[in-house]
């Protein structure tokens, strides 16, 4: 699948939609926050996630959630298919409709772009971008509310 990858980098560094959400996550769970606990529970999953777990490991991690919010808002796309007329559609950029089925199947996998993809390169630029902007904007969140998490972010921040 061709890609504008210029186009939809553009518009993805916005990250509007994530930030609204993540605001309104602390917003709404900050006062449970306790003992360096950022525990959080969402539509997006029934499983809990942290937003300090960012160590690489991908069970209940941010990188989870974010993968779960990209995913449930992208799995049924109205409109256009194509990135470069919906950007509501960036997600299907990386997942086949039959990822789609497996992480259906398992919605706590983790995947990533194959390496023997032709694009490869800028996709994998791509999303660790992705993942790194969403996860800043948490931990600057996380410290503007006064949160002493600079050691759980290391490399984020």
């Amino acid at each position: 699948m061709a890609v504008n990858y210029e186009y939809a980098q553009n518009q993805i560094n916005n990250f509007n939609i994530w930030k609204i959400f993540a605001d309104e996550l602390i917003d709404i769970n900050k006062n449970d926050f306790s003992n360096g606990v950022y525990k959080v529970r969402t539509k997006y999953s029934d499983s809990k996630f942290y937003l300090n777990k960012v160590d690489g490991s991908f069970d209940e991690s941010l990188h989870m959630l974010i993968h779960r919010i990209m995913y449930v808002e992208n799995k049924h796309v109205i409109g256009s298919n194509d990135p470069d007329e919906d950007l509501n559609c960036y997600y299907r950029m990386f997942v086949d409709f039959d990822l789609f089925d497996e992480i259906d199947e398992n919605p706590d996998s983790r995947w990533w772009i194959d390496k023997e993809h032709e694009q490869y390169e800028e996709f994998d630029e791509f999303l660790s971008d992705v993942y790194y902007e969403c996860i800043h904007h948490v931990y600057v969140r996380l410290i503007d509310e006064g949160f002493d998490v600079e050691d759980d972010f290391d490399g984020y921040n």
